[in-house]
C-alpha cells in the first residue's frame, strides 16, 4: 500500500478545509517588477560613421537607467569603435548583430538596387559577424538586426538553428502584445526624423503601457550624419518622458534579449506552492515545461507570492542564496531564475487564527439611505468594517487598520475600491445615509481578528426612490381606509345627474385604482385608473351635513388633496379649500354600501394607506386584491404570523409555506378562510423555528382555483445552545452533543491554544453524539469549532489533562 506522507496528508488537510495556510498563490509577473509595458530602444548602424550613439545616446540613456540595443555593423568597426562598445556595455546596454556590411538579405522585390546576399554569404554576414562581436566584446550576440528589415525564412533559420540566435528584429509596424511567441519575427515602430515620427514618440509609449506589452523603438544615430538622426534635443526629450514612465512603475526598460528571454521563462516554466504548516514555510516550485536552453538567459523573472493575510516579515531564499524581496499588502514579490532551484518563503510568526464572518447580514432599503443589521460572531472577533459601494461589487479585502467610517455615504469615509467605509465597531445594525435613490448599492462587511481580515459577507440593495414630483406618474395607488380596510373606489350607483359616487365597495371594483398627480409641494389631484375622473366635493350637501366625495369630468378646485408626506403610507387626505377630511361614515345607501364622505371632525377611518400598484389596462383581476398584509414575528420562542384580506374573499382558503434547506418552499398549514379572528384577520402561529433564519409565503387559493401568493416574511430565531462537550476536562476522547445537527452534515474542527488546526472530521449525516480520539494530543487547552449546514458556527473549549 502506498504510504500516506506528510505531503499527502497536508493535501487532504488543505481539501477539508479554509486554513490560511492552504490559500496562497504563486505567479508570474507579466513584466519584470510588475512593471505594466516593456520597451526596448535600438540603434541601428553602430561604427565608424555613426558617432551619436556612443557620444550623445550613451550618456543620455544611462544618467536616466534606461538601457538600449545598439546593431554593429561589424565591418565599419575598427578597434575604436570595438573599445566604445565595450563601455556602453558595462554600462547595461547590449551589443547586438548587424551584419558585417549591411548586404540586404531579403528576396528581390525587397532589396531592390541594394546588395544582396544569399545562402553562400552566411559565412561572412552571419557567421564571421557574429564571431567579430564575441571577440570583440566577450558576448556572443543572440539578437539580430536585418538590414533593410528584410528577411527571408532561410536566414531566420539559420540564425536560429546554426548560431544560437533566440530573436531578429524584421519586418515593421507595433508589437504591442504581451503574448508574442515569433521570437525570429519582432516588429518594431521605425524613427526617420520626420516631424510625423517625432509626434509619435510618446503616443508610442502611451499605447503600449494602455496594451500592457511590448514596444521596440528604432533610431540611428544622433545628432550625427546618418540615416534618420534624431537630434540631440528631440532624444532627450523622448527619454525624460520615458523616465516619468518608469518612475511611475508603469514602463521596464531593458534590451532586446532581456525582454525575450523573460517571456521565454514565462512561457516555459509552470507556478505551484506548497505549505509546510509545523516549519511555517511557503514553498515556490517550478517545473520546466519545455527545453529552454537556461544560458542564454539575460534577465531574471518577477514571482508574486499571496501569503493571504499571514501576518509577519518573510525570508525568501533560493537554495543557500537569499534573494531580495519586497511586501505590498499580502502580496511578495522577487526576482529569480526559475531552473535555479525552487523558492523557499518562511516566517516565524505564523498566526493563522482567522477572523469568523458575520452571519444574518440584512439590507432594509429606505428613502436616500439603507439600514444593515447583522449577527456578530462569538470568537476570533474584534470588530466589523462595512464598506459601501454604487453598482459594482467589492473584489478586495481590508489590510491594516487605518480606515476611518462615516455613516454618510458622501462624507468623510475612507475611499474603498471605488466606495467608502461606513462603519467600524461592534454592534449590529446602522444606517448608512447620503445615498441615491433608485441607484444600485453594494455593501460589504468584513470582520477583525487581531491584524487579519475575514473575506466578507456581501449584500445589496436599492434605496426607495420617490419620483420627480413625490408620486412616479407611471404608476398606480390603491388608497385603503386604515382602520376598516376598506378601498377607495368607483359605484356603480350614479346619483345627482350621472356623477358617480366615490363608494367604499364590498366587490372588486376595476376603478378602485387612481393616479396621483403633484400640483404644487403639499396638494395632489388623484384621478381614477381608468376613467379618468378626479376625486372630488359635491357642492350639494346631503344628510347630516356631511359633502359626498364624487367623482367628476369638471376640474374643481377641491379636487386637490393633501397628503403630508411624499412616500407610500397612511395619510390623512384633506381638502384644498375646506381643510375636511375623507372618511367612511356609518350611512347607507340601497346598495349597503358605506359612503366615501369627507367632515369637519377627525373620524377615525380619515387615514388612508396608498401603495403604488400597476396600472389596470382593463378589468382589474380580483386576484390582485385578496392579501392586504401579510407579517411575523418573534415571541416567547415562537413564531407568529398574522395576514389580513379582503373582506370578499374570506371564503378562500390560505396555505403557509416554509422555506426547507434546499430553499424550497413546503406546505406548513392551511387556515379555512372561515377562520378569520375577526372581520378579516388571520394568524398561526408556528412552535418549530430552526436556528437562523425562519422564511415564509402566504398563499391565497379561491374556489375558483386562482392563487395569489404574499411577499415572503422572515423571522430569524437563534436557538438556546445545546453543544455540550463531555467529559471535560477530558484524558482521551470528547463526546460532543449534536442533537441540533442530527442529520445534518457537519465539520468538526479541533484546534489549539494559537488557532493551528489538529483535526478535521467530516460528517455527511452528525448522530445525536459523535466522538473524537484524542491520544495522539498533548495536555492543554484547545478549542473545538462546530460548523453545521444551515445553522451558526459554534466553538467550545475544553482542556485535556491526563
Amino acid at each position: 500500500m502506498r504510504n500516506f506522507t506528510p505531503y499527502h496528508w497536508l493535501l487532504a488537510f488543505c481539501f477539508l478545509s479554509l486554513h490560511p495556510l492552504c490559500s496562497q498563490t504563486a505567479s508570474f509577473a507579466t513584466w519584470k517588477d510588475n512593471k505594466k509595458a516593456a520597451y526596448t530602444i535600438v540603434h541601428d548602424d553602430f561604427g565608424d560613421y555613426v558617432t551619436g550613439i556612443y557620444d550623445h545616446a550613451y550618456p543620455i540613456a544611462t544618467a536616466r537607467g534606461i538601457k538600449f540595443s545598439f546593431g554593429a555593423i561589424t565591418g565599419n568597426c575598427g578597434s575604436t569603435e570595438w573599445t566604445k562598445a565595450r563601455t556602453m556595455m558595462t554600462g547595461g546596454h547590449e551589443c547586438i548583430n548587424h551584419s558585417h556590411s549591411h548586404k540586404c538579405g531579403g528576396p528581390a522585390s525587397e532589396c531592390t538596387g541594394s546588395l544582396t546576399y544569399g545562402p553562400a554569404d552566411f559565412a561572412v554576414e552571419l557567421d564571421q559577424s557574429t564571431q567579430l562581436i564575441q571577440t570583440n566584446t566577450g558576448v556572443r550576440p543572440i539578437f539580430f538586426i536585418h538590414p533593410y528589415d528584410a528577411y527571408t525564412t532561410t536566414i531566420l533559420d539559420y540564425l536560429k538553428n546554426n548560431l544560437g540566435y533566440i530573436g531578429s528584429r524584421a519586418g515593421t509596424g507595433s508589437l504591442n502584445s504581451s503574448n508574442f511567441t515569433n521570437f525570429m519575427n519582432i516588429n518594431f515602430y521605425g524613427f526617420d526624423n520626420s516631424a510625423s515620427a517625432i509626434s509619435s514618440l510618446k503616443a508610442s509609449v502611451d499605447d503600449v503601457i494602455s496594451a500592457g506589452g511590448y514596444l521596440m523603438r528604432e533610431f540611428h544615430g544622433i545628432n550625427d550624419p546618418s540615416y534618420g538622426a534624431i537630434t540631440i534635443a528631440n532624444y532627450t526629450s523622448h527619454l525624460d518622458y520615458v523616465k516619468t514612465k518608469m518612475d511611475a512603475g508603469l514602463i521596464w526598460s531593458a534590451t532586446a534579449s532581456e525582454v525575450i528571454t523573460y517571456k521565454m521563462q514565462r512561457d516555459a516554466y509552470t507556478i505551484a506552492t506548497l505549505f509546510n504548516l509545523t516549519a511555517g514555510t511557503i514553498n515556490v516550485n517550478f517545473t520546466n515545461t519545455s527545453t529552454l536552453n537556461t544560458t542564454i538567459l539575460k534577465t531574471p523573472i518577477t514571482v508574486n507570492v499571496d501569503v493571504a493575510s499571514i501576518a509577519g516579515t518573510f525570508t525568501v531564499s533560493q537554495g543557500t542564496t537569499t534573494i531580495n524581496s519586497t511586501r505590498n499588502g499580502n502580496i511578495i514579490s522577487f526576482n529569480v531564475y526559475p531552473h535555479q532551484g525552487n523558492v523557499v518563503l518562511k516566517t516565524g510568526t505564523i498566526n493563522p487564527t482567522q477572523p469568523v464572518n458575520i452571519t444574518n447580514f440584512l439590507a432594509t432599503p429606505q428613502s436616500s439611505a439603507v439600514t444593515l443589521s447583522w449577527t456578530s460572531p462569538l470568537t476570533n472577533f474584534d470588530e466589523v468594517m462595512i464598506v459601501a459601494k454604487a453598482n459594482t461589487a467589492f473584489t478586495s479585502q481590508p489590510s491594516g487598520t487605518n480606515y476611518v467610517a462615516d455613516a454618510n455615504f458622501a462624507g468623510a469615509g475612507t475611499a474603498y475600491e471605488g466606495g467608502k467605509v461606513v462603519f467600524r465597531g461592534k454592534g449590529g445594525n446602522m444606517t448608512v445615509t447620503g445615498l441615491t435613490n433608485g441607484t444600485l448599492y453594494h455593501f460589504k462587511a468584513f470582520s477583525r481578528f487581531g491584524t487579519l481580515w475575514s473575506s466578507g459577507v456581501a449584500i445589496s440593495t436599492t434605496p426607495i426612490a420617490p419620483s420627480t414630483g413625490g408620486f412616479d406618474p407611471a404608476l398606480c395607488y390603491r388608497l385603503t381606509a386604515r382602520h376598516s380596510g376598506k378601498v377607495m373606489g368607483l359605484a356603480s350607483t350614479s346619483v345627482n345627474n350621472g356623477i358617480t359616487l366615490v363608494q367604499n365597495p364590498w366587490v372588486g371594483i376595476r376603478d378602485q385604482i387612481w393616479r396621483i398627480k403633484k400640483i404644487d409641494a403639499t396638494y395632489y389631484q388623484l384621478t381614477s385608473g381608468l376613467s379618468g375622473k378626479a376625486v372630488s366635493v359635491q357642492n350639494s350637501s346631503t344628510a347630516n351635513l356631511a359633502a359626498i366625495i364624487q367623482t367628476t369630468y369638471s376640474a374643481l378646485t377641491s379636487q386637490q388633496w393633501k397628503f403630508n408626506l411624499n412616500t407610500e403610507g397612511y395619510y390623512s387626505l384633506i381638502a384644498r379649500h375646506s381643510s375636511r377630511a375623507i372618511d367612511v361614515t356609518g350611512d347607507n345607501i340601497a346598495d349597503n354600501t358605506p359612503l366615501i364622505q369627507w367632515r369637519d371632525n377627525g373620524g377615525t377611518n380619515q387615514q388612508w394607506k396608498i401603495e403604488a400598484v400597476g396600472c389596470p389596462t382593463g378589468t382589474l383581476a380580483l386576484a390582485a386584491n385578496r392579501i392586504v398584509s401579510f407579517n411575523g414575528r418573534l415571541e416567547n420562542n415562537k413564531g407568529i404570523l398574522q395576514w389580513v384580506v379582503n373582506s370578499e374573499y374570506l371564503k378562500d382558503y390560505y396555505e403557509i409555506e416554509k422555506m426547507d434547506e434546499m430553499q424550497n418552499f413546503k406546505s406548513l398549514t392551511i387556515i379555512n378562510g372561515n377562520s378569520a379572528d375577526n372581520l378579516r384577520s388571520f394568524s398561526f402561529t408556528d412552535e418549530s423555528l430552526e436556528d437562523g433564519e425562519n422564511v415564509y409565503r402566504l398563499k391565497s387559493v379561491g374556489n375558483d382555483g386562482s392563487v395569489q401568493v404574499s411577499d415572503i416574511v422572515t423571522i430569524k430565531y437563534q436557538q438556546p445552545d445545546i453543544y455540550t462537550l463531555s467529559p471535560n476536562p477530558t484524558s482521551n476522547y470528547l463526546d460532543v452533543n449534536l442533537t441540533m445537527s442530527e442529520n445534518r452534515p457537519v465539520v468538526l474542527t479541533v484546534m489549539d491554544a494559537s488557532g493551528h488546526k489538529m483535526q478535521v472530521v467530516s460528517v455527511e449525516k452528525a448522530a445525536k453524539t459523535h466522538r473524537i480520539e484524542l491520544n495522539d494530543l498533548a495536555m492543554g487547552q484547545y478549542f473545538l469549532h462546530i460548523r453545521t449546514a444551515g445553522k451558526r458556527d459554534i466553538t467550545r473549549t475544553f482542556i485535556i489533562s491526563r
